[in-house]
């Protein structure tokens, strides 16, 4: 028999796919009954495989062999005994997308194991989702899946939440809302259309009980914005505009006074308002009574300025005085719409005055060097030659392009410069030189669950521990209970359990998750007096946790503050996971007690969780024996050996091109990351880094870089620095960048101070190792209230957070210095002007694409094409 993808000549598969074809031992050929084009191929593998490979594979020999019209479908089929709960998860998805069960019900579950062996699956439904999902034998066709691929009789068994939880549910919440506003609409639409259209200015109609009464915003940026004038310049928000010179327009001339529009909150006659005009509109509403509109942009909130109830050639001749674009103060009268609860202005008179567009007004530029353009996409809106254009007149001498896992934006820099400098005679060396990089989603390859120096065999004593706390932050939260098991030689020797007072409120929500109340805690030893008792029981043992970085960096974070030692090496069982069991898409603890059949527990109680864990580990030790690897140190070797890229954490990097040596090495990094590497994001691992790093400077980016969450994770100390070694340059950023770990029940830190606090110590570091500390605005968008249309984007990408915002704006050199001001003025000005230009300054000449053309070249073409009779005929007839 033939290896399967020999079947398939036209088909060339990938990485992944062939990582599928490599797994089938055996196959059986069948037509469809139904399409006789259709081919069903019953595969035999030795282990299991990805859905998601599997319908690859199908879509890549369809899109091959789509002028015959074949295709082809794979049928999997296991031993009984490589049957595991982690891979439900992965067959339910794969039957809902191929319609094999209701589609939609299944979008967020949860798989349980019962006592009889049958399974549980648990939907995000009431009842009546249930009951429709039951109805078509959504139960049955699961049993029918898992006896076809692997020849066992299970039985499952849909299950719904509570009625009161569904209805409690976001998701009902959503649906309620909106269904809310749908009627308001409707409601708001009839009294519209029923109201009298020449009544503009009547009383205002009592709107319907059913009206829902939603606060008004008046403005999306700073509701307090306030005018501010000074030497003839008047400031709304960020924005400024030139009132000293201003230039008659229309009716009389008045002295400037202007209010901010979002400070009105009553009607108001004879008030001045200051902005752009746009949304110029000329109408009718009765065929007798016209109206003409703009809308007035000061920067920060908008207002409407309009004439109602004017003849049409008035109208006409008032509304073609505006332009859109012109900036005005515009004199007159702020009523108020009944209808719609909105103010607006009748004018009287206007003056045409300038808007200061933004500038960089400080003596000494600094570089930018962490800059996304429209190349990130769905991320952040300034186009490429826009960036380069605004550096440019800012009087930067460079600025880097550092779009997310791609280098799209190049050829329009490259572009732009080239026409800029068309015909100019300014030496190469004064020119602006872009920096040409990228943020690549790093991943360290060569890491290990295991933190610390630890190399002895598997008896020797460690201590499994679990920790419940009252958020995430190991600053500001605080320990609540520690479970801790003592293992040697395989057998529990001791066991430690104990409450913790917090000595504050446990958040209701963890009471929630671990049931543990402030009646529990009440009475218990505070951390001051119960640390040293536990750090006895662990005393130098390896420390293993699930997730144990979050666990042993609230232990290190209390130490510190008791001026305690711990340097205990820990070992991560997430990590340990992930290598002995990469069939599993989730590795949590329930999800690996279900995979190693140990039964239920009680998750989220410290000791119950440190009970459950011993047992994963003790299984995990004998997967290990199994593999011959019997000590730490082969476990490290082996791990660094066979890790895999895609199943990795990645963390943000930012990677400067040099010269062309580095230029040719990241488009090479760039290839590897989406051809062999791709996962979610494209990756580009420390292995391969290593090897082509020669031409690029690299930097450890923002708060999703290596080293901001080693430091935000309150790893150990010389973890850290080893981390920091590795970079060129350190890198860090204004406060609000980061303000989303301060939001939410899931908040990591307490205050902006905490920020400073990391930022402090990134520039400590950099002074210990000698390397450079860059400030970057991490710019997303040019302008402050660009930050608007982010958050449309970033709604339309369903992000969590897209209604926070994050001021990722490009910021001046004195925005920058303002921002690091607590460094003191000496440091504020090395690490935004000093230390941004000397890394611009490494930086050679690099040209994206080179200049000319490069048609393909091929040895003997010409003589072969004047030898053939159709060419030589033609010839012939020319001469």
């Amino acid at each position: 028999m033939k290896p399967l993808k020999d079947l398939f000549s036209k088909y060339d598969p990938d990485f992944e796919t062939e990582g599928f074809f490599d797994s089938v031992s055996s196959y059986t050929v069948g037509r469809s009954n139904i399409n006789p084009k259709k081919y069903e191929i019953q595969v035999n593998a030795g282990r299991l495989i990805s859905k998601k490979s599997i319908k690859k594979a199908e879509d890549g020999i369809a899109a091959a062999y789509k002028s015959e019209g074949l295709s082809v479908v794979f049928m999997p089929h296991y031993s009984p005994d490589l049957f595991e709960v982690g891979y439900l998860y992965d067959l339910i998805r794969d039957a809902e997308s191929r319609c094999l069960v209701p589609p939609g019900f299944f979008g967020k579950f949860e798989i349980d194991r019962e006592s009889d062996g049958s399974f549980s699956v648990t939907v995000n439904f009431g009842r009546k989702g249930v009951d429709f999902a039951v109805k078509h034998q959504a139960e049955q066709r699961l049993a029918a899946l898992v006896k076809n691929e692997f020849g066992l009789d299970k039985k499952f068994n849909v299950k719904g939440i509570t009625e009161d939880d569904f209805y409690n549910s976001a998701e009902f919440r959503r649906y309620e809302e909106f269904n809310k506003s749908c009627r308001e609409a409707l409601l708001e639409y009839d009294r519209r259309q029923s109201a009298s259209e020449s009544a503009e200015e009547a009383a205002p109609v009592v709107a319907p009980e059913e009206t829902l009464n939603l606060k008004k915003i008046r403005s999306v940026f700073d509701e307090n914005a306030i005018a501010v004038v000074e030497d003839g310049i008047c400031t709304i928000g960020t924005h400024e505009f030139d009132i000293s010179s201003p230039e008659a327009f229309i009716g009389e001339e008045f002295k400037i006074e202007p209010v901010s529009v979002s400070s009105v909150l009553a009607p108001k006659k004879n008030a001045i308002i200051i902005g752009t005009v746009s949304n110029i509109e000329c109408d009718t509403r009765n065929r007798r009574n016209w109206f003409y509109s703009f809308t007035l942009f000061d920067g920060n909130a908008s207002m409407c300025v309009q004439e109602l109830s004017l003849e049409e050639e008035e109208a006409l001749k008032k509304s073609n005085q505006y332009d859109e674009g012109m900036v005005l103060a515009i004199n007159g009268e702020i009523r108020k719409d009944t209808k719609n609860d909105e103010f607006y202005m009748v004018p009287a008179a206007a003056m045409k005055i300038k808007a200061l567009p933004r500038a960089d007004k400080y003596p000494e530029k600094r570089v930018e060097l962490h800059l996304h353009t429209s190349m990130s996409q769905v991320d952040a809106l300034t186009s490429p030659a826009a960036a380069v254009k605004t550096a440019i007149k800012w009087g930067y001498k460079s600025i880097a392009i550092t779009d997310h896992g791609n280098v799209q934006a190049y050829p329009e820099v490259m572009n732009f410069l080239d026409k800029y400098y068309k015909g100019s005679d300014i030496p190469a060396e004064d020119r602006f030189k872009p920096v040409y990089g990228m943020e690549a989603y790093f991943v360290n390859d060569t890491a290990s669950p295991l933190e610390g120096s630890y190399d002895k065999d598997f008896d020797a004593p460690c201590v499994v521990f679990d920790l419940e706390t009252t958020g995430f932050s190991a600053k500001e939260c605080k320990i609540i209970e520690i479970g801790a098991v003592k293992l040697e030689k395989g057998e529990i020797v001791d066991r430690y359990s104990q409450f913790i007072d917090p000595e504050m409120h446990i958040p209701d929500h963890i009471t929630e998750i671990t049931s543990i109340t402030d009646d529990d805690v009440r009475g218990a030893p505070t951390i001051e007096r119960n640390l040293p008792e536990f750090l006895r029981f662990c005393g130098d043992c390896l420390l293993i946790a699930h997730n144990a970085d979050f666990d042993t960096g609230f232990i290190r974070a209390a130490a510190e503050k008791q001026g305690l030692p711990f340097d205990n090496p820990y070992l991560d069982t997430v990590g340990l996971s992930k290598f002995l069991n990469p069939t599993l898409t989730k590795h949590k603890l329930d999800i690996l007690a279900d995979y190693y059949k140990l039964g239920d527990f009680n998750h989220h109680r410290a000791v119950d969780d440190a009970e459950m864990l011993t047992e994963i580990y003790l299984k995990m030790i004998e997967q290990m024996k199994r593999r011959d690897i019997s000590d730490f140190s082969s476990l490290s070797a082996e791990i660094a050996a066979g890790s895999d890229p895609k199943k990795l954490k990645s963390y943000h990097m930012v990677m400067l091109v040099k010269n062309q040596t580095g230029l040719k090495n990241l488009y090479r990094m760039i290839s590897d990351s989406y051809l062999k590497y791709y996962y979610r994001n494209p990756r580009i691992p420390k292995t391969t880094l290593d090897k082509y790093r020669e031409g690029i400077i690299i930097g450890s980016a923002c708060s999703a870089g290596e080293l901001f969450s080693a430091i935000l994770e309150n790893r150990p100390e010389a973890e850290i620095e080893s981390i920091a070694e590795y970079y060129d340059y350190l890198e860090i950023q204004p406060a609000g960048n980061d303000g989303y770990l301060l939001m939410g029940d899931d908040a990591k830190l307490g205050s902006v101070e905490e920020i400073h606090e990391i930022s402090r110590k990134i520039v400590a570091l950099g002074e210990k190792l000698g390397k450079p500390v860059v400030a970057t605005s991490d710019s997303h968008f040019i302008n402050p209230e660009d930050e608007l249309y982010r958050r449309i984007l970033q709604t339309g990408n369903k992000m969590k957070d897209a209604d926070r915002t994050i001021p990722l704006y490009l910021r001046t050199t004195e925005e920058m210095l303002d921002e690091f001001s607590y460094l003191g003025e000496q440091k504020a000005h090395e690490v935004v002007i000093d230390n941004t230009n000397l890394i611009a300054s490494q930086i050679g000449s690099v040209r994206p694409i080179p200049e000319g053309s490069f048609p393909p070249h091929l040895d003997g073409a010409g003589l072969t094409l004047l030898r053939m009779p159709a060419v030589a005929e033609i010839m012939r007839l020319v001469d």
